[in-house]
């Protein structure tokens, strides 16, 4: 059997990390800009201006979401680097 060694690992969590936020990325694009690209005017709208807000409001927390997750991955990518040439510059 195998063994992993700190560099798989480290390219497994980078993995994760870019997957995770390639999806977030995708949920963004299909489903929140489409709803929130909508503009109600006029009275007795109030209800579907609501739902407007509550589609920006998601759209923002989905994008704090690929913030935290987009420089995760760049600090996990720098870091599998650095361990790489440090290693190698080592041998």
């Amino acid at each position: 059997m195998h063994r992993v060694g700190l560099l798989g690992i480290m390219l497994i969590v980078w993995a994760v990390l870019t997957g995770v936020w390639i999806l977030l990325l995708i949920y963004r694009s299909v489903r929140v800009s489409e709803e929130s690209e909508q503009l109600f005017l006029g009275q007795g709208k109030e209800s579907l201006a609501k739902q407007q807000e509550e589609t920006i409001h998601k759209e923002e927390r989905v994008g704090a979401f690929l913030y935290a997750f987009g420089i995760a991955s760049i600090v996990m990518l720098v870091s599998t680097l650095g361990v790489w040439i440090w290693r190698g510059l080592g041998a």
